[in-house]
């Protein structure tokens, strides 16, 4: 199980993620440089407001279904992975969701369990975002439907200091896993967070 999920912990946090906070930072950087601030607009302080229910979107990934909120953008999309940006008013979120099939082994919250305990997951999200990436606390998190781990997260990269959550959960009638990552600047003043809570909520299998 942890060998699957390293390769795409590898996939989103070496890629995707990173590509993002750099083509953010140029923004800062190009917009620091002509006297822009990087302030939160209306949009990216919704939080969990009734805006924020209103503009989101049902959105489906290989047998399950969730909510995104209306402020992302998608950016990329593969048979296994969609990836969402959000910048706007110089505020930044990023959002990856995640449903592979293993092929090694049977899925279940005991075997995800068991290598959380052992420090295998912290190991492997430590090893697989930015160099100096650290699990500061892990919480289980169940919604009606599905049970995993968030795996509370924070890094320095360029400077910046960056905060970013994995929730991990087998989907075991399709014998998968669900990764849904996010990440934005330890300073955001936005709603983002909450926001992300309410999508793992709203997570649940296709009809």
């Amino acid at each position: 199980m942890i060998n699957r999920l390293i390769k795409s912990l590898d996939y989103l946090g070496g890629k995707y993620i990173y590509i993002a906070i750099c083509v953010f930072i140029m923004i800062i950087f190009v917009g620091t440089s002509f006297g822009i601030d990087r302030t939160p607009s209306k949009a990216a302080s919704v939080g969990t407001t009734e805006e924020a229910t209103l503009t989101s979107s049902k959105v489906t990934l290989n047998g399950i279904t969730f909510s995104v909120p209306g402020y992302y953008e998608e950016s990329s999309k593969s048979k296994e992975q969609i990836n969402y940006n959000s910048v706007d008013g110089y505020e930044f979120a990023y959002l990856t969701i995640s449903v592979s099939y293993d092929d090694e082994d049977s899925v279940s919250y005991k075997m995800l369990e068991e290598e959380t305990n052992a420090g295998l997951m912290t190991e492997a999200i430590e090893s697989s975002y930015f160099d100096n990436s650290k699990v500061n606390n892990i919480v289980k998190y169940k919604n009606h439907y599905y049970q995993g781990f968030i795996y509370e997260c924070t890094a320095n990269w360029e400077n910046q200091d960056i905060e970013f959550c994995v929730y991990c959960f087998p989907i075991e009638e399709s014998n998968s896993w669900g990764m849904f990552t996010f990440a934005n600047f330890a300073d955001s003043e936005s709603g983002y967070y909450e926001d992300y809570l309410e999508i793992l909520k709203s997570i649940q299998p296709v009809n």
